[in-house]
């Protein structure tokens, strides 16, 4: 199962405006030529905060305190920290962060993502195997040659998420990659999440955040 559609759905419409109104003029933060954007919630309240690449320090097996020191060493704080509205985090899209931040599901470092078109990220995992690590999508701006791509043992399943209004919950500490074959950026509304009361049915966290 590459990812859970979560039973909720957005305006996909008013999203898309506010994106394109109040974020798309604003200068993105660029993580890599493919992968780039704006932090909604944040450590700070800086829309320009959060956007190191985590990635290149984790590996498939971590003791807690190894992931804090490696992400530490690179200039993360903890992602429970990051919660801040920043100043992109108003009008509609503060309506749908307010909806998930009392939904139970615990929304940390949400960020407005640009995957360029033509671009792909490289294969990597967003956590250790052994630790939970679960983000939400929200496809605002899409088209169908976007792909999420994960390996689940020897085999790799692909899917599309469209920008319908649906929320899709995705394991990210198994190996993935991203692809935009598209003719236009694809934007997707991306967060880390810890399902504690069990809103969904695959991704329940069994833990309170200060046990992360």
């Amino acid at each position: 199962m590459i990812y859970e559609k979560w039973d909720t759905r957005f305006d996909i419409a008013r999203l898309r405006e506010h994106v394109e109104k109040h974020v798309l003029p604003l200068e993105s933060v660029q993580q890599s030529p493919s992968f780039g954007g704006w932090s909604v919630l944040s450590s700070n309240g800086s829309y320009k905060d959060g956007w190191l690449m985590g990635h290149k320090v984790i590996a498939a097996e971590m003791s807690k305190e190894h992931l804090d020191k490696n992400l530490q060493n690179i200039g993360f704080g903890k992602i429970e920290d990051y919660k801040q509205p920043t100043e992109i985090c108003h009008g509609y899209l503060k309506e749908v962060m307010d909806y998930l931040l009392q939904s139970g599901l615990n929304p940390r470092r949400a960020r407005i993502i640009r995957l360029t078109k033509g671009l792909r990220s490289s294969w990597h995992r967003d956590g250790p195997d052994n630790r939970y690590f679960v983000r939400l999508h929200v496809p605002i701006i899409t088209n169908s040659g976007c792909i999420f791509e994960a390996q689940e043992g020897e085999e790799t399943e692909v899917a599309h998420m469209p920008a319908d209004g649906s929320s899709y919950i995705l394991k990210v500490n198994r190996m993935h990659r991203v692809s935009n074959n598209g003719t236009e950026d694809r934007f997707h509304l991306v967060m880390d999440i810890w399902d504690t009361i069990g809103l969904t049915q695959h991704h329940r966290y069994d833990g309170s955040l200060d046990d992360r």
